[in-house]
């Protein structure tokens, strides 16, 4: 197992952990860093290249986490993104945001870089996400090498209590296990508090926050998420859930 941390700084942001498990490579969260601005904010997704990843996870979708997942995709376009399925159905309106944030920052403060990414761009990957209920083993390799044979590394979340859809990931080989906290908050709140997975497994990393508010429920989610923003600033309908493998799931 090898584990690469792509964040451009020494401090906590611009999450994204790339992990080389058995011939097959995953890169945990793809966030942009709060205190950097333009490209500078972005992970090194540069530097495990030529080689591809199979898949992308997103643990929730704060911006240092999620940010920069449609950078991401473009540096590796065969990646199928994987998420719960309270973040599948607000991620891709936090991303749009993410866009609306960037174009004024480039009017008011001259950021010339941004926007990093456009609407067009954020349309165009959400086909790629994929969500799933927390405590449900994934297969994340890459389509082309299961069929070819090789065996797939297995992905599951659990619920890391610190915001809505929040989860960490267990990734589990044939002979090692590794567990990414991602985010977490064991206060009790709004929403539960997080769940610890069994059996334990070393952490990859963990930052414990604070309290935090939240009042959305998944019925609100999956309400906003029912009528997104084109580019006209008009309002048009969309049935996420014909995406979302976890919704069908029982």
């Amino acid at each position: 197992m090898k584990i690469t941390n792509l964040n451009p700084d020494t401090d906590i942001g611009a999450s994204a952990w790339c992990v080389d498990l058995e011939g097959h490579r995953i890169l945990l969260d793809a966030g942009m860093h709060p205190k950097l601005e333009g490209r500078d904010g972005l992970p090194l997704f540069k530097s495990i290249q030529p080689q591809d990843v199979d898949a992308i996870a997103i643990t929730h979708c704060h911006h240092d986490h999620v940010g920069a997942l449609p950078v991401a995709c473009k540096y590796f376009p065969k990646a199928h993104v994987l998420m719960t399925d309270l973040s599948y159905f607000i991620a891709e309106r936090v991303l749009h945001n993410s866009v609306n944030v960037m174009t004024r920052q480039r009017e008011e403060l001259g950021i010339r870089e941004y926007p990093l990414y456009t609407h067009d761009e954020v349309d165009d990957i959400t086909p790629h996400f994929q969500g799933f209920k927390y405590n449900r083993e994934i297969a994340w390799a890459a389509f082309a090498k299961t069929r070819a044979g090789f065996t797939s590394p297995t992905l599951e979340f659990f619920d890391a209590g610190h915001t809505l859809g929040s989860a960490g990931a267990m990734l589990r080989g044939s002979k090692e296990t590794i567990f990414y906290t991602g985010d977490v908050c064991f206060h009790d709140q709004t929403i539960l508090a997080a769940t610890a997975p069994s059996p334990p497994a070393s952490p990859a990393r963990r930052k414990s926050s604070g309290l935090s508010r939240t009042s959305s429920a998944c019925s609100n989610a999956r309400a906003a998420c029912s009528s997104r923003r084109s580019r006209s600033g008009a309002r048009r309908k969309s049935s996420p859930c014909s995406r979302c493998s976890c919704a069908k799931a029982s």
